[in-house]
């Protein structure tokens, strides 16, 4: 006799997911890998080679050693350095909920576990290489290794079907007509209830207004077009369809404390 097993939550957690490398590489660096106010929009894995660093939070210092692997969170603040020499190899990674949020935005502390020293030296000569199979071999050990993060940060989130039918339908529509224009009236129209349902509705289940999720969203947003695309910041003013780049930049300051410019060359200029 046959029989088969169907176990649906594998489906539905891995399609529920985004996983996104924003940036990576191999970098020998000495005492100018030092940075200070860092927070980035993605999360960082460090792979240390060689060599040892630190990280400073809230009074609290980590140290990178040889043998070990970290996982700074994404929108972590914290400083970091470099004593005299360390090899790393990293990944710039966001991993996106069906809410929109990043699955460890929800962390706050860097996470450290120890790595065998020859699977680092694999994954560099991996990484080293420009065939499309050691690229996959990669990504194979870096889910494996955030599975481990996960587990160490002992996390929770909550995949697509968690969410009423209303949700679920409202996150797209929110992604795909984000600016500074969208309204809770607009949302309502498309979702054909009431504004008072929806906002109800989006309270209960999220725990936020719908107004703050959508500013939230919009932050976001703006974040990952200064890092992740060349458009000036006029342009990234203007798919915001914000008035112009003066009040882009008095918004993003007022979340930020700086402006896009300076946020995005500082960010840019960080490993």
């Amino acid at each position: 006799m046959s029989s088969m097993l169907n176990n649906l939550h594998v489906i539905n957690w891995i399609n529920s997911l985004q996983i996104t490398m924003t940036d990576s590489g191999y970098a020998e660096l000495g005492t100018e890998w030092c940075r200070t106010d860092v927070r980035s929009p993605y999360t960082r894995i460090y792979y240390i080679h060689h060599g040892n660093g630190y990280a400073y939070h809230d009074g609290v210092k980590t140290i990178f050693k040889e043998g070990y692997m970290y996982m700074i969170p994404i929108g972590f603040h914290y400083d970091y350095g470099c004593y005299e020499k360390i090899d790393q190899l990293y990944f710039h990674i966001t991993i996106t909920q069906p809410n929109g949020y990043d699955l460890f935005s929800q962390c706050n502390k860097i996470y450290e576990l120890p790595v065998d020293k020859n699977e680092i030296e694999r994954l560099v000569l991996l990484y080293r290489s420009p065939d499309m199979v050691d690229a996959l071999s990669i990504a194979c050990c870096l889910y494996r290794d955030v599975a481990a993060f996960i587990t160490e940060a002992d996390m929770e989130a909550k995949p697509a079907f968690a969410y009423s039918e209303m949700i679920q339908k409202l996150f797209p529509i929110i992604r795909n007509n984000l600016s500074s224009k969208l309204t809770i009236q607009h949302l309502a129209t498309e979702m054909r209830c009431s504004t008072s349902t929806l906002t109800k509705r989006f309270r209960i289940e999220m725990e936020m207004t719908l107004g703050s999720y959508i500013d939230s969203m919009l932050f976001q947003k703006a974040q990952q077009l200064l890092l992740f695309t060349d458009l000036s910041i006029c342009e990234i003013s203007d798919m915001l369809r914000f008035c112009d780049q003066f009040y882009f930049s008095r918004y993003f300051k007022q979340h930020q404390n700086e402006t896009p410019s300076h946020y995005r060359k500082r960010l840019k200029a960080s490993v």
